[in-house]
């Protein structure tokens, strides 16, 4: 059973497929991104996440650079509602690069990766519909680029893999999220 579907920002002719078993499947879309009739599709491989991701996320900033788009072009999110995890997917190397697991997930159903402008701050949102919050974490440093280059590392030492950020309850569960910075 088809639980979340993607497609590359770019026109390259790759869709993304993820089913109740974890598996996502990746396919040639026969031209579809580009104006052909999408035939044939054909799926050139599969790999196996979390149990029913319900969320294939873009990466919305990564480290850097060149590679066709960097790793912006290839990394996805991949939001796993059955084992309660994140999961960081490469397409290029076919692999999970990280996993994030917090024991205070109820019912996680949506991710989105947060934009960045003139700070880095890599900060993902997750919709937890089952305790009806949104919950943030950390999954890198926050650099001050555009006022003196000020960088905070994660955890008390500096060296943590992801820090809670906290929480906002909603009064029903958040099932999508759509993140942008406002001024």
């Amino acid at each position: 059973m088809v639980t979340a579907i993607s497609a590359s920002l770019l026109a390259d002719d790759v869709g993304l497929v993820a089913t109740v078993d974890g598996n996502v499947h990746v396919f040639a879309m026969g031209g579809l991104q580009t104006g052909a009739p999408g035939s044939p599709i054909t799926e050139v491989r599969a790999f196996q996440v979390g149990r029913n991701v319900t969320r294939l996320a873009h990466m919305k900033h990564a480290p850097c650079c060149g590679d066709e788009g960097g790793a912006v072009h290839w990394q996805y999110l991949a939001m796993s509602r059955g084992d309660k995890r994140v999961d960081w997917i490469d397409l290029k190397s076919n692999t999970i690069l990280r996993t994030l697991m917090d024991s205070r997930l109820v019912d996680p159903i949506t991710v989105e990766d947060n934009n960045n402008h003139g700070t880095e701050s890599d900060v993902l949102d997750i919709g937890d519909y089952g305790a009806k919050k949104v919950r943030a974490y950390r999954y890198g440093p926050v650099i001050f680029w555009t006022n003196g280059g000020e960088r905070f590392d994660m955890g008390p030492t500096g060296t943590d893999s992801f820090e809670y950020s906290g929480d906002f309850d909603t009064p029903s569960g958040p099932f999508s999220l759509s993140i942008e910075n406002v001024t």
